[in-house]
């Protein structure tokens, strides 16, 4: 029962980025008609007449994928090791502006960024800058995290740690994350990780994390002596012919080629992902075929350049990490890819979502062809995967490609080599602490939700109803007489153990559960208390996280938990909790969520201020994150 709960945890978490728990079209827009999808394509001269005919068919397929799941844009490549087969943009890139997708319009990859970070981590192993194997204590001497298995993490960490998943971290950073995109910079985001705790034992097992990808680009950018951003361009764009690609870098605003995200439950997202080495590449779907025609043709440029050698590129593609066993029995992941075995070869993708955008890149190693497809949509299931494997399988199956002649080529056994068991997760819980229900734990029952913020703004014509309970978290006392936590709605749950007055940790999922500060914690991210009559209690802030100051919390709130922080309220500075602007702010936020759709009852008469119209300021609300895919990037 415990078993799946840690890693159901993770899947949502690395697919916030999927879009699997967003909701359905935008309101108030009509279905798009497929033959009414305008189309800017680009085809080879010399393409076969089979290969010309079936992407005759699957432009009539993507145009109806998207006309069914209500997508606005996409843009879709079909390349082999030489030639660019087939780019494509429909839709439009901005719902508001109706601009066109063209295969010249940049979309977000999101989690496809950790494939970008891997080869630039092989490139600057390459060119010396960094070994696979060191400690990141070496690159970063001055850096630390918090563990409860030993002294000095970092020391054991490595980067291959880092690329596998495997450093025990978890998925989001404080400061800059998928669920508050608010990050002064790059280096503010990665010195929040100080403060996290790292769910396992560093090379114990597979935890996917955001951080753990922006905790290597900061190593790469101090190596380099230059910005993550700079030096990825530099090492990696340019020699690829990426014009148009780049990192996103703080608070910075959309370009002018730029697609705009969207997600049905937002009416404004943020133009800026801060998660910069794990999520914030964005490329031009001519760029992203360059990029695969690159892994396709190990390491080489497209003049003959060895930019990365073949073996190199071998540790992204293969098989690194062995499966935790709450994931599916066929689940394995390289560095920012998937392999998966395929008809009668297999397939490299990787996978990215979050932020109002969803994409895929793909490629079949053996018969040296792939595709991308980026969408700006949230709201779709994966069309963009789909579209992609499904037009390869086509290809594959229709014997339209054969297998390329090159015997540096792995095969399929090289790809997928055997891997150890991983190691029990009961074994790695410290087993210190107790998860014995004591009175003084009474104030930290209840509900919360996730703190939301940062740059989204909620749709307020959205339908939250459903959404809303199913982000929501319990910790509440077992029928054993055990602190427990679990998601509300769902049987699974986990027992809590405390590790010191007012920190928790899940006891198999290795999550830390923070009460010792306002807001309360889970994961890293920012909980806000639900009411018994619903509403939700205004959060708090932590000093230095997005330059908010905190608010005021309900009496009620106060009075539980001055117990348990009493303590640390008398040995830190007293902070203002009675600024006029940020109550207001409260106020208003409660208010609208009083007001909001379908919260009042039929013979309820809404308030005056229900009237006042959809400008106000609505409550930071959280939807997920699910790496997950990617989330994800999640990310």
């Amino acid at each position: 029962m415990e078993r799946t709960f840690a890693g159901k945890i993770a899947f949502l978490v690395s697919l916030l980025a999927l879009g699997h728990l967003a909701g359905p079209g935008i309101p108030g827009l009509d279905a798009q008609e497929p033959d009414r999808i305008p189309v800017h394509q680009d085809r080879a001269d010399d393409l076969a007449p089979e290969l010309d005919s079936l992407f005759d068919d699957w432009q009539d397929e993507i145009r109806q994928r998207m006309a069914a799941h209500d997508v606005p844009g996409l843009a879709f490549a079909v390349v082999d090791r030489e030639r660019i087969f087939w780019t494509a943009g429909f839709g439009v890139r901005d719902r508001e502006t109706g601009e066109p997708v063209t295969p010249e319009t940049i979309f977000s990859v999101q989690s496809i960024s950790k494939l970008f970070t891997a080869t630039l981590t092989m490139r600057a192993v390459q060119d010396g800058l960094i070994e696979l194997d060191a400690p990141v204590s070496d690159y970063l001497p001055d850096f630390a995290v918090h563990s409860r298995f030993s002294k000095r993490p970092v020391e054991k960490m490595t980067p291959r740690h880092l690329l596998q998943h495997a450093a025990g971290f978890t998925h989001e950073a404080p400061v800059g994350n998928n669920w508050d995109a608010a990050s002064p910079s790059f280096e503010a985001h990665v010195a929040s990780s100080r403060n996290t705790w790292l769910r396992y034992p560093v090379g114990d097992r597979y935890a996917y994390s955001n951080l753990g990808y922006d905790l290597l680009g900061y190593v790469l950018q101090k190596r380099a002596g230059t910005s993550f951003q700079d030096y990825m361009r530099e090492a990696l764009f340019e020699p690829l012919d990426m014009d148009a690609s780049f990192v996103d870098r703080a608070d910075q605003e959309l370009c002018p080629e730029c697609a705009r995200g969207h997600w049905s439950l937002f009416s404004r997202l943020p133009t800026s992902i801060p998660l910069t080495a794990s999520g914030g590449v964005r490329v031009s779907v001519e760029d992203g075929a360059r990029f695969v025609q690159f892994h396709l043709n190990r390491g080489e440029t497209q003049d003959g350049t060895q930019l990365v050698e073949s073996g190199l590129l071998d540790e992204i593609h293969a098989r690194s990490i062995v499966r935790d066993e709450d994931w599916p029995r066929d689940f394995v992941m390289g560095m920012g890819v998937f392999p998966s075995r395929k008809a009668d070869s297999y397939s490299i993708p990787s996978h990215g979502g979050g932020f109002g955008f969803m994409a895929s890149m793909e490629w079949f190693p053996e018969y040296g062809i792939g595709t991308v497809a980026l969408t700006n949509s949230m709201d779709h299931p994966q069309i963009d995967d789909l579209l992609g494997l499904n037009l390869l399988l086509k290809m594959v199956k229709g014997e339209m490609v054969a297998k390329v002649d090159d015997p540096d080529v792995p095969d399929p056994e090289e790809v997928f080599p055997p891997v150890g068991e991983i190691n029990d997760t009961d074994e790695a819980v410290p087993p210190d602490g107790s998860s014995r229900f004591r009175q003084e734990w009474a104030p930290f029952l209840g509900t919360y939700r996730p703190v939301f913020g940062g740059g989204w703004k909620l749709d307020p014509s959205a339908d939250l109803a459903k959404s809303d309970k199913r982000h929501e978290y319990q910790v509440y006392e077992g029928d054993e007489g055990h602190l427990r936590f679990r998601k509300r709605g769902t049987d699974e749950s986990e027992r809590l153990i405390e590790h010191g007055p007012g920190l928790f940790f899940g006891a198999e999922s290795g999550e830390a559960l923070d009460f010792r500060d306002e807001p309360p914690t889970w994961r890293n991210i920012e909980l806000m208390r639900v009411e018994e009559t619903g509403t939700v209690a205004a959060p708090g802030r932590r000093p230095g996280r997005g330059g908010h100051r905190p608010t005021r919390l309900p009496s009620t709130w106060r009075r539980a938990t001055s117990r348990t922080w009493s303590a640390r309220r008398a040995a830190a500075p007293r902070r203002s909790r009675r600024i006029a602007g940020i109550r207001r702010a409260a106020a208003s936020a409660s208010a609208w969520w009083s007001c909001r759709p379908g919260r009042a009852r039929p013979s309820q008469t809404p308030s005056s201020s229900c009237r006042a119209g959809p400008d106000r300021r609505p409550p930071r609300t959280p939807p997920p994150r699910p790496e997950a895919r990617s989330g994800g990037a999640g990310t």
